[in-house]
């Protein structure tokens, strides 16, 4: 679990700058803008349009394709070197998964804060903000490789919606 810390300026509140950092270093610490490899795999298979867009890029080599082409067979496709540069492992739902990644995350702006509730237990400061997507790498703007895998543009919408977390108070700071 990530833990954010924040130095307290005067009990329950904090500064605009201290709430920045924070969500600044979760996010941070968030994983790049992604698509799982399952999910390339399967795109692969059933148009098979992608492979030949990331072989345009030289993330891929296609092994055994005339082959596969004349006796009907799938066609294999290997990660590159260059490819291997954009295979990171993320988190999914709590299992770490291999995924091709694209683009960096970074703080947009802090929309709104929520302090905590007078006579919580455990203080807890809501803080909604929106992020930007930085860094993206020329191959995933190409438009062969958007038509083959539109889930490049859905990652990149989720990575820019609203997004919340939640800080907690103990002692002096906000972890």
């Amino acid at each position: 679990a990530l833990a954010v810390l924040l130095s307290a300026c005067g009990g329950d509140k904090l500064s605009e700058r201290a709430v920045n950092d924070a969500v600044r270093q979760y996010v941070a610490a968030q994983p790049d803008v992604c698509v799982p490899e399952r999910v390339v795999y399967a795109q692969s298979l059933s148009s098979g349009k992608l492979p030949r867009a990331l072989q345009s890029h030289g993330l891929v080599v296609i092994r055994n394709a005339d082959q596969a082409a004349r006796s009907g067979q799938r066609t294999v496709y290997e990660w590159t070197a260059e490819g291997q540069k954009h295979i990171k492992q993320v988190n999914e739902n709590g299992a770490k998964v291999r995924a091709l990644c694209f683009a960096k995350r970074t703080l947009d702006k802090v929309t709104t804060q929520h302090p905590p509730q007078k006579g919580q237990l455990l203080p807890v400061w809501t803080v909604q903000f929106t992020q930007r997507v930085d860094g993206e790498v020329a191959w995933s703007r190409d438009a062969q490789v958007r038509a083959a895998m539109p889930e490049i543009a859905q990652a990149l919408t989720q990575a820019g919606a609203l997004q919340t977390v939640r800080l907690q108070q103990q002692g002096e700071q906000w972890v």
